[in-house]
């Protein structure tokens, strides 16, 4: 949220651990945030246009690019 949000913070180190992505998916940095994609069973065409963009090659460009770790 800190890099998509563009503001003028820094998440801490905890016990000399940077909170990348990266150390997030590895279990070295504990605290991180999961954001979920939640529907209904039927969706509509534009739901499901949008959560193929996300689990496309361009939308996980741009969740990566914004501090997001993607299991």
């Amino acid at each position: 949220m800190i890099v998509s949000g563009n503001r003028a913070l820094q998440a801490l180190k905890l016990d000399d651990t940077e909170p990348t992505p990266m150390n997030a998916a590895s279990g070295a940095y504990p605290h991180y945030t999961r954001l979920f994609l939640v529907n209904r069973a039927e969706q509509s065409t534009t739901v499901e246009r949008f959560v193929a963009f996300v689990q496309s090659a361009a939308g996980q460009t741009i969740l990566a690019s914004n501090g997001q770790w993607i299991p």
